[in-house]
């Protein structure tokens, strides 16, 4: 009886332990994602790249979902930035003049130099389909033009998918979505969602990694 009484005592124990412990893995877990979340922010804030190397073949592709991206890809195409655009992601139902509509073309270069990617409906279709434009192409990098808070795991997922390629984004600033007020709840909801999606991209790449996927 005594040994018994002994075992329920400490499973009795154990239950009332149960809810503390998994509150503390909770904080932890918290507290490493704020870490995280805060160093993400600041590195958006203050981002800067190095610009291509002399003699570079340059693609220029644009990631959409996002205002105001069309545009800047094709400032950078009527700049010489690329050689060729490729706009990934678009529906199917999206008229080739619709797009051109969205953006100025002082050159007339919309129909000589843009291609479209219907294919690609998220960002790890939209890095295949860009690494094997880039590659038909020939071209030695890319200019990568998506949204400041979307630029990290872009970027996460072209290196994943081609190594070998340089890269060199093209960050841009919604209307409304600005770095500055990244403390605003409209823009901290979809900063925090994108460091989440660029974590578990991270994990599925490292998974891949270790087990050869």
């Amino acid at each position: 009886m005594v040994r018994r009484t002994g075992i329920v005592e400490r499973v009795a124990v154990v239950r009332r332990r149960g809810p503390h412990v998994f509150g503390g893995v909770f904080v932890l877990l918290f507290l490493l994602w704020a870490i995280g979340f805060a160093n993400f922010t600041m590195q958006n804030a203050g981002a800067s790249s190095a610009g291509p190397e002399e003699g570079e073949t340059l693609g220029i592709v644009v990631l959409t979902g996002g205002p105001n991206r069309l545009q800047w890809g094709m400032t950078a195409l009527t700049e010489g930035r690329g050689e060729r655009l490729l706009i990934t992601g678009v529906n199917e139902m999206t008229p080739r003049g619709d797009l051109h509509d969205l953006v100025e073309d002082p050159h007339e270069l919309f129909a000589c130099c843009v291609d479209l990617d219907r294919a690609a409906g998220n960002t790890t279709a939209n890095a295949e389909e860009a690494a094997r434009w880039a590659e038909t192409h020939g071209f030695d990098g890319l200019w990568v033009v998506t949204s400041y808070y979307h630029m990290p795991r872009a970027l996460l997922e072209f290196r994943n998918r081609a190594p070998t390629l340089r890269l060199y984004p093209l960050r841009v600033e919604p209307e409304g979505y600005r770095t500055s007020n990244w403390w605003q709840p409209g823009t901290f909801r979809i900063l925090a969602w994108e460091y989440t999606k660029y974590e578990l991209a991270l994990m599925r790449i490292r998974f891949a990694i270790l087990f050869g996927g």
